[in-house]
């Protein structure tokens, strides 16, 4: 069955569903549960499970109303060291030195497995706590049946230093 038709980078920045969104890329995209708040026009407020809420905007908000649960995606290398929209404090379990880029993978609170890409000179070890945050402009959402939400703008990424 073909879940989605595009370029590897159009799959990759709007996929159509939760299959395409954890399919594409290495590491997967994180999926955490979030509830909504509050819809505007353009933007859905998600409310985390450990009380934080984070605006998603750009997105077309006709099927979501207050109170539905949705799929907040992250994509690992769009989360942050130092403040943001959303911040969270995780514990290194795993730690995978690639060169460029660190993979560190934790954990919420509530035990949902995260991974989390930093620069590869982080100092970063097992056991060592940190603080990672996300915008929400670079995340995305997924209904109750895995279907993303449509984006009125494209996702925001950050801008690739030249070589």
């Amino acid at each position: 069955r073909i879940e989605q038709v595009g370029t590897p980078i159009e799959l990759y920045d709007n996929p159509a569903n939760l299959f395409v969104a954890c399919f594409i890329g290495s590491p997967n995209m994180n999926i955490l549960p979030v509830d909504i708040d509050g819809v505007g026009p353009d933007s859905v407020t998600c409310r985390l499970h450990d009380g934080q809420t984070l605006r998603v905007m750009d997105v077309v908000t006709d099927a979501v109303r207050p109170g539905d649960r949705l799929s907040l995606g992250v994509r690992p290398e769009d989360f942050r060291i130092g403040p943001g929209d959303a911040q969270f404090q995780f514990v290194a379990q795993v730690v995978e030195r690639l060169g460029a880029q660190t993979h560190v993978i934790t954990s919420t609170p509530g035990g949902q497995p995260v991974t989390v890409v930093l620069n590869g000179r982080e100092a970063i070890r097992i056991g060592d706590r940190f603080t990672a945050s996300i915008s929400g402009g670079f995340c995305h959402l997924f209904d109750s049946d895995g279907v993303a939400l449509a984006r009125k703008a494209p996702r925001q990424t950050f801008p690739v230093n030249p070589i």
